[in-house]
């Protein structure tokens, strides 16, 4: 995984280019992880299938590499279980909080 350095950053910030690591690479295993969890936002998802399919050591690494890396706050809602939630997301300083906006979303029905 590359990591920027602080002159890349500042270059891309010039030439309003997006940060390049924003999400992992596509067809990655954290790519894969990060696209069950993104497809329900602050909702609860059973990751015990794509934990099995590949060594589980890597399943782990996965789910730190992207809270770690690219800033997706991640929580495992039982201990012994597979059961995750994408609970935000860190844009630079910004936080999108998306159990609060599925929270604020259900008590205006």
């Amino acid at each position: 995984m590359r990591v920027l350095t602080v002159s890349d950053l500042k270059e891309n910030d010039k030439r309003g280019l997006k940060n390049k690591n924003d999400y992992p690479r596509e067809n990655s295993f954290a790519w894969e992880v990060l696209q069950q969890l993104k497809r329900h936002e602050g909702h609860s998802v059973d990751l015990r299938l794509l934990a099995h399919s590949r060594p589980i050591v890597s399943f782990y690494a996965a789910i730190s590499q992207l809270t770690d890396m690219y800033g997706m706050d991640i929580r495992r809602l039982k201990k012994r279980s597979f059961e995750y939630v994408l609970a935000g997301e860190w844009f630079g300083s910004h936080y999108s909080d998306y159990c609060a906006r599925e929270f604020h979303a259900g008590s205006s029905k």
